[in-house]
């Protein structure tokens, strides 16, 4: 029992490193919280013991998708400034450039704003760019990238080409293509616009966006490029495996069982009715997952927070 994440996490760090130089070949940490796991995590990166992740990080929270989003905000707000210089300042955005290049541009266009006090409206932002061939020349391609997603509704298959499209103008598909996670994010992208293209159903821009929104949230990027003796997963993940050591984070009453998650959509009654599984069945399950990972696991240390704040 731990006073706090940050007392969790090392000690939790300490123990992965004294199993390493005890020669456990293979250590799972199993994250009922992810918040300690992101520390613990990065702890050992410190100490340069890199983890194999098989729980992924949510496109959400990655760069990758951050450019998506910034570059819908600055169409919706029409290019309001503050969003056009975040979108001209993600290093995914015209990757077919010199770096150095787009760096003065948008260094040049931010001197330019500054002094002359525009604050949006992309049309007013070439004319002021004047004389600025490079800056110009940015701004341009966001004019022709914009005018694929200027309509009133289309099906969400066709949103996603059209931002597909937008996307090759910008230079972005070329920063994406260099980047596991954005292989793995272009990759998403293509699959619902495979699969959505049947469905008539018409959205306007910001419910397309919404839509996208949860899609981001929902999926995960795997990285698949790091063999470590350290592994983080979940618990679901671990039947039937076996392992010299497992670091059981975070098993306090918030996260194991952790919160009601079936109630999303329906209540445990319609649920039950539906054939769907029921909180009592996933319960079950969870207890059944622990005890067999208890069970064919000699060496296990569990957490949690005995307190917090």
């Amino acid at each position: 029992g731990a006073h706090g994440l940050e007392q969790e996490a090392a000690a939790a760090e300490l123990q992965v490193r004294r199993w390493l130089l005890a020669g456990k070949k293979t250590i799972a940490i199993v994250a009922q919280d992810r918040r300690v796991a992101r520390r613990v995590r990065a702890l050992l990166e410190r100490a340069e013991i890199l983890v194999s992740d098989e729980t992924g990080w949510t496109f959400s929270t990655l760069s990758v998708s951050t450019v998506l989003m910034r570059w819908l905000d600055a169409l919706q707000s029409d290019f309001y400034y503050q969003d056009l210089l975040d979108l001209l300042k993600s290093p995914f955005i015209f990757a077919d450039q010199a770096a150095s290049e787009r760096k003065q541009a948008v260094y040049q266009l931010e001197q330019l704003v500054r002094k002359r006090g525009v604050s949006g409206h992309l049309e007013a932002f070439i004319d002021l760019s004047q004389g600025e061939a490079e800056v110009q020349s940015s701004l341009v391609r966001l004019r022709q990238a914009a005018e694929l997603l200027r309509k009133k509704s289309d099906t969400l298959s066709g949103w996603l080409s059209a931002l597909h499209d937008s996307l090759e103008i910008l230079g972005i598909l070329h920063g994406l293509e260099g980047d596991d996670a954005g292989v793995q994010l272009l990759q998403a992208l293509r699959t619902w616009q495979r699969e959505l293209q049947a469905d008539t159903t018409r959205f306007s821009l910001p419910e397309w966006r919404h839509w996208l929104t949860q899609q981001l949230d929902a999926h995960t990027f795997h990285d698949t490029s790091i063999t470590s003796p350290v592994l983080l997963t979940h618990l679901t993940a671990t039947r039937w495996r076996s392992f010299d050591a497992v670091l059981l984070l975070g098993c306090d009453a918030d996260h194991l069982p952790g919160s009601e998650r079936n109630g999303l959509w329906f209540n445990d009654a319609v649920r039950a009715a539906l054939g769907l599984p029921t909180r009592a069945a996933t319960l079950t399950q969870q207890s059944d997952d622990l005890m067999a990972l208890l069970a064919m696991n000699t060496t296990v240390l569990v957490t949690w927070q005995t307190s917090t704040n």
